[in-house]
């Protein structure tokens, strides 16, 4: 059997990866000798193979995950199109990749693998797929959120699923017993902690408090935020700050304003705000940064995400 799970959304291709695991152990392999996972860029090309053509070790089936083969160069992914069509029936192969179909089209293996009836892509979603997907993981500890809080929490969390299942955990336990999420939960728990945050961390920036800002980050990062979900959620602070300060030099009411930036009125009225602390120039600057920062990532120019944080502060500092 063939599986392969593939998309920009790693959070939910990992969670599916994991799923498919524990099922396996669970149904075949419970000492784990018949389960292998292998990174390609780390290992021999001979090693692959032989864990996808070796038999069962007291067992009848193996599974074997191999992450990032469609990264290798088109040679070295060659010999594998013959070979998969000749894989044992008791070898379940899983191909794991971060990245779209678009930015794998040039794999050799990317037509076979999609042509198979076990594939998944996890592509980034939409707000409305975003609260669908929230309301579901919500389900799982038996709350519910209402339509206004639904929509709330899809907009601030944007497309970072990882984010939005740890939101709705502590949405689900600050809930209790009402079983209910309300709007002004998600502004309580949700956007508040959010902005003020991302707020923070910008002043610090804007100030040019390099010292300031690299400990905060690194207090985001010591509370387990990864840094891709840093970059997400300046990406949508800044964007946020552009709109409120635009309709702050239109000499535009707050009552009107609230309502154009199209976010909870909680997070509308605090981008007002803070928005007065910032300069157009230098959040267009920051947003131009944030852009470039998310291409060195998606383009692989830079080695990890956490690099590529730690370059954006320090350009942004400059900015």
């Amino acid at each position: 059997m063939i599986i392969f799970l593939y998309g920009t959304d790693a959070y939910r291709s990992r969670r599916k990866l994991d799923e498919i695991v524990a099922n396996f152990r669970s149904r075949e392999d419970k000492s784990g000798m018949n389960t292998t996972t292998l990174e390609a860029s780390k290992t021999d090309i001979g090693e692959i193979q032989q864990a996808l053509f070796s038999p069962a070790f007291l067992g009848n089936k193996r599974l074997v995950v191999i992450n990032g083969l469609l990264a290798l160069k088109r040679d070295e992914q060659k010999p594998f199109v013959d070979l998969i069509g000749k894989l044992p029936d008791s070898t379940t192969a899983v191909f794991y990749e971060v990245g779209d179909a678009k930015s794998l089209e040039k794999s050799p293996l990317l037509p076979l693998l999609t042509a198979g009836k076990f594939n998944w892509e996890f592509s980034s979603m939409n707000m409305g797929a975003m609260a669908a997907w929230i309301s579901a993981e919500a389900t799982k500890f038996g709350v519910s959120l209402t339509p206004e809080a639904l929509s709330t929490i899809a907009d601030v969390i944007g497309d970072d699923s990882a984010r939005a299942a740890n939101e709705t955990a502590k949405l689900a336990a600050y809930a209790g017993d009402k079983k209910i999420i309300e709007a002004a939960d998600v502004a309580a728990i949700v956007v508040g902690e959010t902005r003020e945050d991302m707020f923070g961390f910008l002043d610090a920036v804007a100030n040019k408090q390099t010292k300031r800002a690299m400990a905060m980050l690194e207090n985001e990062i010591a509370a387990g935020i990864e840094p891709m979900q840093i970059l997400a959620m300046l990406a949508r602070t800044v964007r946020l700050l552009i709109q409120a300060r635009d309709l702050l030099d239109r000499g535009i009411p707050q009552n009107e304003a609230i309502r154009e930036l199209g976010v909870h009125p909680f997070a509308a009225r605090k981008s007002l705000d803070q928005a007065r602390n910032f300069e157009m120039n230098f959040l267009v600057g920051l947003h131009t940064a944030l852009l470039e920062a998310d291409r060195k990532v998606k383009t692989g120019l830079t080695p990890t995400p956490r690099l590529v944080l730690d370059l954006f502060v320090a350009k942004a500092v400059g900015v």
